[in-house]
C-alpha cells in the first residue's frame, strides 16, 4: 500500500469512527438523534442516505424527529419501532441499515395515516381488498383444524386476542405458509393498518411490482399517496 492509499485508508477510519460517535444526524431536515448507539454494526449515515433516495420527502411532513434509545415503551411491548406524536421511536437493538431502514419505512407508513387517512381508507375498498383475504385465510385456518370460532375475520381493526390466536395458536412460522399469496407477510393479516404498513413497507423496500400483484388496490392508493400534493 503506498502513501497515498494509507491516508486514503485513514481518512476513511477515522470517518467510520466519528459516524460511531456521532449522535445528532438530519433525515429530511429533521432530527435523527442517538440517546443510545445502535447496538450493531449500523452506519446511520448511509441509512440516511438510503431513505433519502427511496422516498419523497413529503412523506416524511408528519415526523418531527427519530429518536434511539431503550424506551421502556418498547421494551413492555417488545416492539422494535413506534411513531408516536410526530416522533419515530427506534430501539437501539437492531443491527444492519436494513433492520434500522425497514422500521423507519414501516412507522413513516402509520405517520402518513394522520395526514391522507382519507385518502387510504376513505372510499372502502382498501378494506374490502383486506377483508377478501382474511375470509381466505379464515378457510385455509379452517380446513387445517383450527379453532376460528369466536373471531371475528370481517374486524378490521387490531385485536388483542386475534392477535394472539396468530401469534400463539398458530404461530408465525405456519402462519407464513397459510398467508403466501394472500399477504405480503403474516403480521399484515393481524389488521388493516399493519396490512397497509406492509404493503408501503414492501413497495419501497421489497417488490413494488408484487406489491401490485398480490394487493392491487393497496398498490394504487400507496401511488396515490406517492405523488400527492397538498
Amino acid at each position: 500500500m503506498d502513501r497515498k492509499d494509507k491516508v486514503q485508508k485513514i481518512i476513511e477510519n477515522s470517518l467510520q469512527n466519528h459516524n460511531r460517535t456521532q449522535r445528532e444526524f438530519s433525515i429530511f431536515g429533521k432530527m435523527f438523534y442517538l440517546q443510545q448507539h445502535f447496538h450493531g454494526e449500523v452506519e446511520v449515515q448511509d441509512v440516511i442516505s438510503k431513505v433519502e433516495k427511496m422516498m419523497p420527502p413529503h412523506l416524511f411532513d408528519e415526523v418531527d424527529m427519530i429518536i434511539v434509545d431503550d424506551f421502556d415503551f418498547l421494551r413492555e411491548r417488545e416492539l422494535e419501532a413506534l411513531y408516536k406524536d410526530g416522533a419515530i421511536y427506534l430501539t437501539p437493538f437492531l443491527y444492519s441499515d436494513h433492520d434500522v431502514i425497514e422500521n423507519i419505512v414501516h412507522e413513516v407508513s402509520h405517520s402518513i395515516e394522520e395526514r391522507l387517512g382519507r385518502l387510504i381508507y376513505g372510499d372502502g375498498k382498501l378494506r374490502k381488498e383486506f377483508q377478501t383475504k382474511r375470509d381466505t385465510l379464515a378457510r385455509h385456518l379452517d380446513a387445517h383444524d383450527y379453532d376460528t370460532s369466536g373471531l371475528d375475520f370481517q374486524d378490521v381493526e387490531y385485536d388483542l386476542a386475534f392477535d394472539e390466536f396468530l401469534h400463539k395458536e398458530v404461530g408465525y412460522a405456519n402462519l407464513r405458509n397459510f398467508t403466501d399469496g394472500i399477504f405480503h407477510r403474516p403480521y399484515a393479516a393481524t389488521s388493516i393498518r399493519e396490512y397497509w404498513a406492509a404493503g408501503f413497507e414492501d413497495y419501497f423496500i421489497g417488490e413494488a411490482s408484487e406489491v401490485a400483484r398480490l394487493s392491487p388496490v393497496l398498490f394504487n392508493i400507496i401511488e396515490e399517496v406517492v405523488s400527492y400534493e397538498d
